[in-house]
């Protein structure tokens, strides 16, 4: 068993029905060339064999400490790791990805840190298997301040920047600010959790490293039909926390807006197409159409090039009366 150290950075992995990768994770932060870590995995009710092997490394590992919950969704883990950390710094790695050996030293590559500085580092996105590198996510060795974020923040497009893997927060910051994840929705909720963060730092560190492979698997989230309710909230949400970070670094850049406008009309559309597409009747439909004009003044100046589809739908959207949308999207949601 390994010799305690006292923590610099708490590692939390959320678990749920993890078995088929969970080793391998747990492997690779545990291989970390920085030592001084505790990892906290929130077995999150899972039904296969994952709470038994975080028990395992556990029994092997002082370094590794085990929690278990009724299913709550993986920002309640999220927020259970957070409630128990013992560490003056966290981070966050999901438990099919894989970390490198240098993934936990890399944050403090650029020296020490201030309690308000954020730190992000880059990954690679990899095939199921590992094997093929599919893209990558790489930033140059960059000091962002309150003085240059205006012009710097749009240039690496960090505001859509929602994964909260990738980044080192200060723990301390986070209870001074009660922050946490919004463990009533499943969409969004972690890029919630990253833009509330931000509004409270003044310094942000940009990371070489491409240490974290994140594993392209066909059972993500991303691919899960979420209820039309989350989403319409997480959108909401996002809306006054794209405009709340915009005002806290002073970003002013009217193309950045058009792009961030675009990314919330890629929210808004996904509410239809979850409410179309799933079990609800045709009142709440056409309530939900008329809702969603509100946010007609984002839908005409987002900057939306592709895809096609997108395009169509926003005509749709803006040109046409709720009746007709409600068949228009009745009749092609059905057909897909």
């Amino acid at each position: 068993m390994e010799a305690p150290q006292q923590a610099v950075v708490s590692v939390i992995i959320p678990v749920y029905n993890a078995a088929t990768y969970l080793k391998e994770c747990i492997e690779s932060v545990l291989a970390q060339s920085l030592p001084s870590f505790e990892l906290i995995l929130i077995d999150d009710g899972s039904q296969d064999d994952s709470l038994a092997i975080c028990q395992e490394y556990q029994q092997k590992d002082s370094r590794v400490k085990v929690f278990s919950q009724d299913n709550a969704g993986p920002g309640a883990a999220r927020n259970k790791g957070i409630e128990v950390a013992c560490a003056p710094w966290l981070c966050f790695v999901d438990s099919d990805d894989v970390i490198g050996p240098d993934y936990l030293r890399a944050f403090w590559e650029q020296g020490a840190l201030t309690p308000t500085t954020l730190v992000i580092q880059g990954m690679q996105v990899m095939t199921e298997d590992l094997q093929t590198q599919l893209s990558v996510l790489k930033y140059p060795r960059e000091t962002i301040t309150m003085a240059t974020a205006p012009p710097l923040i749009p240039q690496y497009r960090l505001l859509h920047a929602g994964h909260p893997v990738l980044k080192l927060f200060n723990t301390n910051l986070i209870h001074q600010y009660a922050l946490c994840f919004d463990a009533s929705i499943s969409f969004h909720e972690d890029h919630l959790f990253v833009l509330s963060y931000m509004k409270h730092v003044d310094r942000i560190h940009l990371c070489p490293a491409t240490e974290y492979l994140y594993r392209q698997s066909s059972g993500s989230l991303t691919h899960r039909l979420h209820p039309y309710t989350e989403s319409e909230r997480a959108l909401k949400h996002l809306d006054k926390s794209f405009k709340d970070v915009s005002e806290h670094f002073t970003i002013k850049s009217t193309s950045y807006e058009r792009e961030i406008n675009a990314f919330l009309c890629s929210t808004l559309f996904r509410t239809i197409a979850y409410a179309y597409r799933g079990a609800v009747s045709n009142q709440e439909k056409l309530e939900l159409l008329r809702r969603l004009a509100k946010y007609r003044k984002k839908v005409t100046s987002a900057d939306i090039r592709r895809p096609i589809s997108l395009r169509v739908i926003r005509w749709i959207y803006l040109y046409l009366p709720k009746t007709l949308q409600h068949v228009i999207f009745s009749t092609f949601y059905y057909l897909r």
